[in-house]
């Protein structure tokens, strides 16, 4: 992502671009279930231009968030499991992390039973 296209895209962060700060405790963070490829992209992009601390996806998108961060390797990859309701069982969370991890997701968010 250029410059020109992040500041037309997110006018509202540009002042920040590049300030130390809170920035490395923020996840940017795209959890819809209808995300594209290009999108977890540009999520990628904005966190490494942002100085963010990771991006947070879907189990489907930790091995390409992975594959984008891994090029500057200071923004982590957070995957979710049990999302979105936590109705999920123990053994099926156990499972989600053990295959994003395997995928190199550096944090796992379990959503607890509602």
């Amino acid at each position: 992502m250029t410059a020109e296209s992040f500041a037309a895209a997110c006018p509202w962060l540009v002042p920040f671009v590049g300030l130390h700060g809170i920035g490395p405790l923020v996840d940017h963070t795209l959890l819809k279930p209808e995300a594209t490829e290009s999108e977890i992209r540009r999520l990628c992009d904005e966190a490494m231009a942002l100085g963010l601390g990771a991006v947070c996806v879907n189990g489907q998108w930790v091995k390409s968030a992975v594959g984008r961060l891994r090029v500057i390797g200071a923004v982590r990859v957070a995957a979710v499991v049990g999302f979105p309701l936590g109705a999920s069982g123990t053994r099926t969370k156990v499972s989600e992390t053990h295959a994003v991890v395997d995928q190199g997701a550096d944090e796992i968010d379990m959503v607890v039973a509602l």
